[in-house]
Order: C-alpha cells, then structure tokens, then sequence
C-alpha cells in the first residue's frame, strides 16, 4: 500500500483561503456524512480563530440533540454566544458543532426550535464580519425543509453531498493532506479511499499516518 500511495513533500498554500473566510460571517456545512461536516467546520473554525485574542473569544457548543428541547437551548446558545462580545474586545468566534436536528423533521416542526433557528438565521443575515463568526456543521440535512434553505442562502455555505463515498473520501483525503503540507501523486488519494471502502474517519487517519511516513 506505500507503494502505491506515492508521497511528495510541498508547501501548504498559505493563506489562500483566509481572505474569503475573513469576509464572511456565518459558514453553514452539512454532509451526508457527519464525520465530514464537522472536519471541514472543524478545518475553517481553527483557521477563523486561530489569532484570536484570548481562549475565552471561542466557544463550541454541542449541537448533538435527542430531543426538541436540547436543540432549542442549543440553538439560543449559539445565538446568545454570537452576541456576547469577547472580554477583551475583537472577534467572537463560536462553533455550534454536530447539529443533528437539520434533519429531523419532527424536531424542526417544534415550535420552540422553529422560532429559535428563525431568531438565529435572522441574526446571522445581519452579523457583521468584524464583530464575530459563527460555523454550523449540521448532519443529517433535510435539503428540502424551509429552515435548510434559508440557512444554505447564507455566504458562507458548504453543501457536501455525494452516493459515490469514494468521491467523497477523496474530498477529505485532499483537505487532510492540504493541511499536513503534503500532496499525493495522482490516483493516489483515490486509491486510498477504495482501500478504506470510502469511509471518511479512516480516510483522514491514513492520510495522517502517510504524511508521518513520508
């Protein structure tokens, strides 16, 4: 398999992306996959926060929600975190993290929850860049729900969706490996997800032990 899977050592880009990140302030990301969703909101709040002021400009709270009531009070706390500005002046950044109730339609017909996702959208149209930036990584979506659109219609929104897992795979090979420093041969990254039957978390893990290897 090492053979195969050919590594050649490479800058990062730099950079690249931070301009456009920097210029939004809300990222909604839903996958078929939660696995995905939350790694590449997990690649863009590190890369948003990462010169914040303090630890206390960042906050993750937990979207995974059994029940109506637990995605209500987690939907508030986003929106209550977005509005509460940092200590020590700058950016708030918060990350409301496996928001698994964009697909459950008997939670989204929840009054409470319905009134506070429509309280957190209306906010997030008017959020300022400068003030702070709030990512939503959400898994199961239900792509035709009124509340999925309005949240997808905002800037920074990332739709990652695919029946070929392969082809997904090689989306999170290629994002894991970017952000190593390293870069596969061609047909390497789709080799490995056909090796790891193109499931995501191993994906990423043998990206990370190739890059060591290398």
């Amino acid at each position: 398999k090492i053979s195969i899977l050919k590594l050649m050592l490479t800058k990062p880009a730099a950079g690249k992306n931070l301009k456009a990140m920097e210029s939004k302030a809300a990222y909604f990301i839903t996958s078929d996959d939660d696995f995905i969703a939350a790694n590449r909101a997990r690649e863009i709040f590190e890369e948003l926060s990462k010169d914040a002021l303090d630890e206390m400009s960042k906050e993750v709270i937990d979207g995974a929600s059994q029940k109506a009531e637990d995605a209500e009070e987690a939907v508030l706390q986003t929106l209550q975190a977005a509005a509460t500005p940092p200590l020590f002046g700058g950016r708030k950044f918060v990350w409301l993290r496996n928001a698994n109730f964009f697909g459950d339609s008997k939670i989204l017909k929840n009054a409470g929850v319905a009134a506070a996702l429509g309280k957190l959208a209306e906010y997030l149209k008017t959020l300022s860049a400068d003030s702070a930036a709030v990512v939503i990584s959400a898994s199961p979506v239900d792509r035709r729900s009124k509340i999925f659109k309005e949240f997808a219609a905002l800037g920074g929104a990332e739709d990652y969706q695919s029946k070929d897992p392969v082809s997904a795979c090689v989306g999170v090979i290629e994002a894991e490996i970017k952000n190593l420093g390293v870069r596969f041969d061609p047909g390497a990254a789709e080799t490995l997800a056909s090796i790891v039957a193109g499931n995501p978390r191993m994906c990423a893990q043998e990206a990370r032990k190739l890059a060591a290897y290398a």
